[in-house]
């Protein structure tokens, strides 16, 4: 039986063998242990459903409870335990760490009206000062990153305009804090479909070591987004350039695929899927799929369910 496989690097291997057909792919990973076989593939591709067996078999790969590849999550993301590699809290800030992490959490769960809130609370407890610039400089960027995903996108740029209106914050320009709230700014100028601002805004923080990978991957979302409402092939290309680049760069540098490495292979996942190459987009959510899982990033969880449940169940769970 010809099978297919979605281990990380042969994930890669798959993506760059460019004008191999399906079973020279799957020769080529057979050894590794694959786990999509030729007639799922198959079957999908003439927009049958899964057979429920084969779906059984994909989430022993991946040690998951089957049912998380068909139904919605039916609890909160848990914010017991260790923090995930998604929570970045402030070293060094006298902020109340535990609010400050229940909405963080809350906007992973896809309550951005309620991290939203909590983080407007927090700002209210900080006095502007020479002392306080750092954090509130932070709150500021971290209520704009919740407003623009609850769709805000104007108000988080109101937010972080009113971070230059901070005092004391003169010779702070080259702050990691305000490349941060750069980087915000072009993700909210991207949803806006400003797109020749929001890659001039990644195009700086590119040359910043401190976000440049982060930067890198946002640069090569906004050519994907922009690709696909055009369909623009230039851009399409540029964008899997950039993808790929940022998915090799975090396998030297990580040694694993980690949480951001998962953003970058979705994201290539629906290039791949826009590009009518179903299973190795089917590839790339599967390995993303099950890296947010592992990390209980459950707003990530349920978007690349979605996209997987519309490839695999074409006519519904």
């Amino acid at each position: 039986m010809v099978l297919y496989y979605c281990d990380f690097s042969l994930a890669r291997l798959a993506r760059k063998s460019k004008g191999l057909s399906r079973e020279d792919i799957a020769r080529n990973s057979a050894k590794s242990g694959d786990y999509i076989c030729a007639g799922t593939v198959r079957r999908i591709e003439q927009g049958l459903p899964a057979r429920p067996e084969s779906i059984r078999a994909l989430a022993r790969q991946l040690d998951l409870d089957p049912a998380l590849l068909r139904g919605p999550a039916q609890h909160e993301v848990d914010d017991r335990g260790p923090d995930p590699e998604w929570v970045q809290l402030p070293a060094g800030m006298t902020l109340d760490r535990a609010r400050l992490r229940r909405a963080i959490f809350l906007d992973m769960d896809g309550k951005h009206a309620a991290a939203a809130g909590l983080m407007h609370d927090l700002l209210e407890l900080v006095p502007t000062g020479r002392d306080t610039w750092k954090i509130r400089v932070y709150a500021l960027t971290q209520l704009a990153s919740f407003q623009t995903n609850m769709g805000h996108n104007d108000v988080a740029l109101e937010t972080l305009a009113s971070i230059v209106e901070e005092p004391h914050g003169k010779g702070r320009e080259s702050s990691p804090l305000l490349r941060r709230a750069d980087y915000v700014r072009g993700i909210a100028l991207r949803r806006m479909g400003q797109y020749a601002e929001a890659h001039e805004r990644f195009q700086e923080l590119i040359n910043s070591q401190d976000i440049e990978l982060p930067a890198l991957h946002q640069l090569g979302v906004a050519n994907l987004v922009q690709g696909i409402a055009l369909d623009d092939a230039a851009l399409l290309s540029d964008a899997e350039v950039l993808l790929d680049e940022c998915l090799d760069r975090l396998g030297r540098e990580t040694g694993q695929a980690g949480y951001r490495a998962a953003l970058a292979m979705r994201r290539m996942g629906q290039l791949r899927d826009h590009q009518g190459k179903t299973a190795e987009a089917i590839h790339c959510y599967l390995e993303a799929f099950g890296i947010f899982a592992s990390h209980r990033a459950t707003r990530y969880v349920k978007a690349t369910r979605a996209e997987l449940n519309r490839l695999l169940f074409p006519w519904g769970p």
